[in-house]
């Protein structure tokens, strides 16, 4: 999503030639130059892209207007908790939340990277990251973008859960509330060789 920071490049081609390089500003509007400014903070790039077109295309009628994003925006966010160097690091818009905890030295023996939350002010509130869905099943929603501001905070390891014998990730994870057996083997994996009938719970 586009911010403040964030350095656009507009360039109209055709019979009205029309370049201006814009950034756009802290209350997020992006100056056009002498066609005014228009508000693009909070949107993203392509919906940009399609507000700055439509208040273009009544000034430029016969030219077609090219956006490119020319400079990302850098912003601090904070990595707190079970890690190896809990501070504040600078990253990019594009930067998701193990790239954040991997700067901030990854997580620790004890932490829980299946409870990580990213802390929000904007109506978000608070997301759930889940670096092991993520690592291996490839969830992207286990690993989310990050915004201007955004606590990442690891916290310490709660109830766990092993999974051992004929299954693809075998290891102790970490349990989530109200989680059944069927949720853990979508991403744990029965391996191709397992017998089903044989498997059993050991509770302690």
């Amino acid at each position: 999503r586009l911010g403040p920071g964030d350095r656009l490049r507009i360039q109209s081609i055709g019979k009205a030639a029309f370049t201006v390089v814009s950034t756009v500003d802290a209350e997020g509007w992006l100056s056009l130059g002498e066609y005014g400014s228009i508000e693009v903070g909070g949107f993203t790039l392509d919906d940009g892209r399609r507000r700055i077109r439509t208040r273009l295309a009544s000034f430029l009628h016969d030219g077609q207007v090219e956006v490119r994003l020319q400079e990302i925006r850098r912003f601090k966010v904070y990595v707190l908790g079970e890690v190896g160097r809990p501070d504040a690091y600078t990253v990019t818009a594009v930067t998701r939340a193990a790239e954040a905890i991997a700067m901030a030295g990854g997580v620790s023996d004890s932490a829980s990277a299946r409870g990580i939350r990213i802390l929000r002010s904007d109506p978000a509130g608070e997301i759930p990251v889940d670096l092991v869905a993520f690592r291996i099943a490839g969830a992207l929603e286990g690993n989310p973008f990050l915004s201007d501001g955004d606590r990442v905070v690891v916290p310490r390891r709660g109830r766990v859960f092993g999974a051992f014998g004929a299954v693809n990730h075998p290891g102790v994870w970490d349990l989530r509330d109200g989680e059944t057996l069927d949720d853990v083997l979508s991403w744990v994996g029965l391996a191709p060789d397992a017998d089903t009938a044989r498997a059993f719970i050991a509770r302690f």
